[in-house]
């Protein structure tokens, strides 16, 4: 995927809104380090792996709409970074902060 087929699959989500049930807002906790902290994508855990068609999947799980696939495990990455970029741009422009990492590894 380029980067413009990332922005047009961008421009296809609604806009980004701080989630609440009943009225609750989560806590900063849940919402990133602290307020104006610059969160990157090397404080997400990425998720890789490759598909049937020998295509790469490379994802932050924690993000919405944060993943990549590609030829090569290399462009998955680095075009998960782009995706990444474009959604934390996206929540600047909101002024909000990106979700924390909520991702955890479990060996089954």
């Amino acid at each position: 995927m380029t980067q413009e087929g990332a922005r047009r699959r961008l421009r296809r989500f609604p806009r980004i809104r701080i989630p609440a049930i009943d009225g609750f807002v989560f806590p900063d906790i849940y919402w990133g380090q602290q307020a104006g902290s610059h969160m990157t994508l090397n404080d997400y855990k990425t998720v890789l792996y490759r598909q049937e068609d020998g295509s790469w999947v490379a994802e932050a799980p924690s993000i919405s709409g944060c993943y990549a696939l590609m030829p090569t495990r290399e462009e998955a990455l680095a075009e998960l970074s782009a995706v990444f970029d474009m959604i934390a741009a996206e929540y600047g422009e909101q002024g909000l902060r990106l979700p924390a990492d909520t991702t955890e590894i479990v060996h089954a």
